[in-house]
């Protein structure tokens, strides 16, 4: 879950990668 935090502690560059992330985790859907 480390990489979870610091990935939504980034700015919006970040958001977009969590957003990439999400997707290929189906769990994680948002």
């Amino acid at each position: 879950m480390k990489e979870f935090f610091f990935i939504s502690g980034l700015p919006r560059s970040g958001s977009t990668l969590l957003s990439g992330i999400l997707r290929q985790n189906p769990e994680f859907y948002a």
